[in-house]
């Protein structure tokens, strides 16, 4: 049975597995990591970088890995999808019909582009007719370009290339029951998110946001202290500890984690930087629920690196309102040749090479590779004649027309300089808006209950009668305590009731008053009688305990649990 190295690269992480293919049921033969030099992919296009090339040769000799053809798999913003209909046709006909209706498809220079498509099922329109339901793709040809070279750098015979949105779905396909499935692949830089209803892919969407702002902010904090993270050191760490929060918000719940204080901001900042990860992913999750109200989710699990990171499932599932699990059907497959003394790789992260080797969906086709001869060989016939007319033109209108070339030239340049300045305020902008959230972040770990202090003592400016004393004051994190003198004992029924209904803070509990006798004394101290019959002759005294008042129910100032707040 045929081996394939399949390959998923990365902007982070390039993962490789070797296993049979075309296969229903493969076996994995190997399978590793390599971490990926910066800049090396960029949008998809693999850029050449000997040192990255020489890793992993230096691994494939390492693990005696002998197999020769490579498949790859591809994620990239800048390949466009789109799902069309067309009229029930004769195979080999789809795509004459797709190629002459691709400008409606796709509103794009289609020469810098070629068509893929994928058959999702077979639908009838309103008038009855039977039509086919299409996936397509318009995949950059540059993008396809640099994985042929890059098969070339490392001396392997490339078969396939395939989009990570098809291989997703085929490593998945076998484990879908009839349900609505949304598997959500979590990577450093972008996620995918697919939704697969009765064994068909309903909606597919590419987010670019990811763990890499979380496992950056890690390798720059000393939570662990003394030792100095890698990019590949950042991400296990998230694997073996859980570092991510269950919450977005510090005051929406605290766990056992959270009990050391010199760590908690860290955590929190980390988390926090997840925050539009989990933003994008509930709006397609939302976009999809409203208008398909017929196929209610089922299942939503995590895959990719996403899946190994501790706490994430937990803070996608109280954030989105979902139940979010680790998918857990990869766990069928076993590499036959482990290293025990290489870190170990789940085959969530493998998801896609995995995929890619099951069935990829051929982005470079044999049609591809023809029309891309058959270009080569126009393109500088095209060039000639470009250049022999442009001399004549040259020779007839002479220095004229150069110089005027010359001028033209030179004014698009300097309309091109005068728009140096957005690449600055682009700067500007991306570094405020940091500034901002950690700003944001640290005013919400800043967040004290006795925020409301100045309201509570207005309220009692506000609310409280003219012999109304108090005799003590005292505050805490969770609440104060307050003594108070009034003259009689029917005023203070009134103060305590005109107390119960303030808007700050919620009365606890009173502690018992105390009557006392005033004696009045002339200047020198001697007792002497009152001169009026309106000067009391008592004062009660009692102490009031509050607390804040969102907390309802008759607790004491001193339980400070969490069960009480």
């Amino acid at each position: 049975m045929a081996r394939v190295l399949s390959f998923e690269v990365g902007q982070g992480t390039t993962k490789c597995v070797e296993m049979d293919y075309k296969t229903k049921n493969p076996k994995i033969y190997n399978m590793f990591t390599v971490e990926t030099p910066e800049e090396v992919v960029q949008d998809g296009v693999v850029a050449r970088n000997e040192e990255f090339i020489v890793a992993i040769k230096s691994e494939l000799r390492r693990r005696q890995i002998k197999t020769k053809a490579a498949v790859f798999t591809v994620a990239s913003g800048r390949i466009a999808n789109r799902e069309a209909r067309i009229p029930y046709c004769k195979p080999n006909k789809i795509m004459q019909l797709v190629t002459a209706n691709a400008s409606d498809y796709f509103p794009v220079d289609m020469n810098q582009y070629h068509l893929v498509y994928n058959v999702l099922g077979e639908a009838v329109d309103e008038n009855g007719t039977k039509q086919y339901r299409l996936s397509l793709l318009a995949v950059p040809n540059d993008v396809t370009t640099s994985y042929l070279d890059f098969s070339k750098s490392l001396e392997l015979e490339i078969k396939a290339i395939d989009y990570v949105g098809n291989s997703v779905f085929q490593a998945v396909r076998e484990d879908i029951a009839g349900n609505t499935t949304a598997f959500l692949k979590i990577e450093e830089h972008a996620s995918l998110i697919t939704i697969v209803h009765q064994g068909e892919i309903v909606l597919q969407r590419q987010i670019a946001h990811g763990l890499n702002q979380a496992i950056m902010n890690l390798m720059e904090s000393d939570i662990f202290e003394g030792e100095e993270l890698s990019y590949a050191g950042a991400s296990r760490k998230f694997v073996e500890n859980r570092i991510i929060r269950p919450h977005l918000n510090l005051d929406a719940g605290v766990s056992a984690e959270d009990a050391n204080e010199e760590d908690l901001m860290v955590r929190v900042m980390i988390t926090e930087s997840l925050r539009y990860l989990v933003g994008n992913i509930g709006r397609v999750i939302e976009y999809f629920v409203s208008r398909n109200e017929d196929k209610p989710l089922s299942n939503i699990y995590i895959v990719g690196l996403g899946a190994d990171f501790q706490g994430l499932p937990e803070l996608l599932s109280n954030e989105l309102g979902h139940n979010i699990r680790v998918y857990e059907g990869l766990n069928k497959f076993t590499a036959i040749n482990v290293d025990p003394n290489a870190p170990s790789v789940s085959m969530n992260q493998m998801i896609g090479p995995i995929g890619a080797a099951m069935s990829p969906l051929q982005l470079l086709n044999n049609e591809l590779l023809k029309e891309e001869k058959e270009i080569n060989l126009l393109v500088p016939a095209a060039f000639m004649v470009i250049a022999i007319v442009a001399a004549i033109i040259m020779v007839i209108y002479g220095k004229a027309k150069l110089s005027a070339a010359e001028k033209e030239t030179k004014e698009k340049e300097e309309t091109l300089r005068s728009y140096d300045y957005v690449a600055e305020k682009i700067a500007n902008y991306d570094a405020t808006k940091v500034t901002y959230e950690n700003l944001v972040t640290m005013f919400n770990v800043g967040d004290n209950w006795n925020n409301d202090l100045v309201n509570f003592i207005n309220e009692l400016e506000e609310k409280m009668p003219k012999n109304f004393v108090v005799t003590s004051f005292g505050a805490t994190e969770s609440g104060i305590a307050l003594g108070i003198s009034v003259s009689e004992k029917n005023e203070a029924a009134k103060v305590i009731e005109q107390l119960r209904e303030f808007n700050s803070y919620q009365l606890v509990s009173i502690d018992r008053g105390v009557e006392a006798d005033i004696v009045l004394t002339d200047d020198e101290g001697n007792p002497v009688e009152p001169e009026d019959d309106d000067t009391p002759l008592t004062t009660v005294s009692f102490t009031l305990n509050y607390t804040y008042k969102p907390w309802t129910g008759n607790i004491s100032t001193d339980d400070t649990t969490e069960e009480a707040k």
